[in-house]
């Protein structure tokens, strides 16, 4: 996996925070790290490691990314502990694009290309402070913007109907489970 044991100490007890596909220390950005660690938080350690190959791109098409998951990480072995095939870098994308945390673009040949949005990773940071805030402000509709925004975060993009059925539902159930 990306995260891994190390002989020696460190700040972290030990832990390797980053994956071999990470900025290198001399061309260290602290907010590409950041927005890394938020997506492996969020997401695991497989859509952490394509966002870290978008990252080392910039813009990449699906035959790129396999290219350098493959190359960086063969001889680590995450590709056997995690099966990084085709299928799970395009499960990983669609996670990313579901969260709109990926802008896709098509370049001269009509391929297309994936870059990370590392300003909307960044701010699922505060996530849970919009929570809060509805919690103490909107007291009378906090129940349903709450529920709204749970299910948002949870699943990325969603139509309104759908937003709807599932804040109806859960709010019905919070009604009966008072009621007994």
């Amino acid at each position: 996996s990306t995260i891994t044991m190390s002989s020696s100490s460190s700040t972290f007890g030990g832990f390797v925070h980053t994956t071999y596909l990470s900025t290198s220390p001399a061309n260290h950005n602290p907010l590409e790290s950041l927005a890394s660690n938020i997506i492996r938080d969020y997401f695991g350690c497989s859509v952490q490691i394509v966002a870290d190959a978008l990252l080392l791109h910039g813009s990449a098409s699906l035959s790129e990314l396999m290219f350098t998951i493959n190359h960086k990480c063969n001889g680590s072995g995450i590709n056997k502990t995690l099966g990084m095939n085709k299928e799970m870098i395009m499960n990983s994308l669609l996670v990313l694009y579901q969260h709109n945390l990926i802008q896709l673009n098509k370049d001269s040949s009509k391929q297309r290309k994936y870059s990370l949005n590392t300003d909307h990773v960044l701010s699922m940071i505060r996530y849970a402070r919009y929570l809060e805030y509805i919690q103490r402000f909107l007291t009378s509709q906090s129940v349903v913007a709450q529920c709204i925004l749970e299910e948002l975060f949870a699943q990325g993009r969603m139509l309104t109907m759908e937003i709807i059925d599932v804040c109806l539902e859960r709010c019905l159930s919070k009604e009966e489970e008072e009621v007994s």
